[in-house]
This record gives C-alpha cells, structure tokens and sequence, in this order.
C-alpha cells in the first residue's frame, strides 16, 4: 500500500519521495530499491535543471546570435543577441515562424540555410542582412554582414542557428588594408 503511495507521488513529480514503512524479507529490499531509485531520479532531475541553467546563462550572454526552431521553423529559443542582431522587438517570441521575424530578401537566406541544414545536417554561408529599424524601415546604411551557421537537431527536431555579426571585423580588415596602403605609399615618397 504505502509503495503504490509512493509512486503516486514520484508519478506526480515529487521525484524525491520516500516511503517510510516497516518491511521484511522480500517487501524490505522492494522498499530500499524504491527509495533509491526515487533518490536517483531526484538527483538526475537536479542535475538536470542546473546543466539547463548553465547553459541558458551561456546561450543568452553570448554576443553571438543564437536562434533554435523546431521541425515546424517556429522559434524555441532566441537569445539577446540574436534579438538585437535582427533588430526585432524582445517580446515573447518562442511558438512564431521564423519567416515571421526578418524582412524579405534576408528571409531567403535564412529559409535556405535552414533547408541545408535540415537536408546534410550542417550548413554555413557569409550573408549580408538588411534589419529593419524601430519605424519598419531598412536600408544599405543599415546592411550587416553576418555569418549564419545553422545544424540539424537530432531526430529531424529542429535546427540550431548561430548569426554572427562580422561587421566590426570587416571595419577592422579595412582599416588595417588602409593604414598598410599608407605606410607603403609614405615609404614611395620617401624614396
């Protein structure tokens, strides 16, 4: 009696649960062998919620954008980055079409992305995206170059999309190019 009390309790997530009776014999080893496999789940469950926890606080401190949908291409998670990359509002977005969030010519390349991803497993290209700003309004003033990487989930799941924002790094290429063109054509002069 008290062992199906028990698994009425760990069936309803007290995973924890111990059943504290008086047992002999072949009741005792059946009662010890529930507590601790109840002990078991619970210290899994732990284990779980707090590699769950460590890896949000990864995902969402990354100043990369992270994006995952499901088999659907509705969005399951989306990271500030990911937000302020796309320049879309950070409102609940989890359950939307991804189609949904990124304006027209660079809907194409994360829909092809995504396919490829979904068809080898893994696909990766360089794109430049046009973000709309807060008027719904975009322009080449505006125009990003990103690296979008995306992988398949196991189990035709969803896909994982990673952006990642190299217009910092192309400005920095740039610069360099320039100060190298000067240096070379400061040492002509003086020649």
């Amino acid at each position: 009696m008290e062992l199906a009390k028990g698994a009425d309790h760990v069936a309803k997530g007290e995973l924890g649960y111990q059943v504290d009776t008086i047992a002999e014999d072949e009741l005792e080893t059946l009662v010890n062998a529930f507590n601790l496999m109840s002990a078991k789940l619970k210290e899994n469950a732990d284990e779980l919620t707090e590699r769950r926890r460590y890896i949000e606080t990864v995902v969402n401190t990354l100043p990369t954008g992270v994006i995952s949908v499901d088999a659907e291409a509705k969005v399951t998670t989306i990271n500030p980055a990911a937000i302020e990359i796309l320049r879309i509002e950070p409102a609940d977005l989890r359950g939307k079409d991804i189609a949904t969030l990124i304006s027209g010519d660079d809907r194409e390349a994360f829909e092809r992305i995504i396919a490829r991803a979904r068809r080898v497993g893994h696909a990766s290209e360089q794109s430049k995206l046009r973000p709309m700003n807060g008027n719904g309004e975009f322009g080449p003033e505006q125009e990003l170059t990103v690296a979008l990487t995306a992988t398949a989930l196991p189990e035709n799941s969803g896909v994982v999309l990673v952006i990642q924002d190299l217009s910092e790094l192309i400005s920095a290429q740039r610069a360099t190019a320039w100060r190298e063109v000067a240096r070379r054509m400061a040492n002509e002069i003086k020649n």
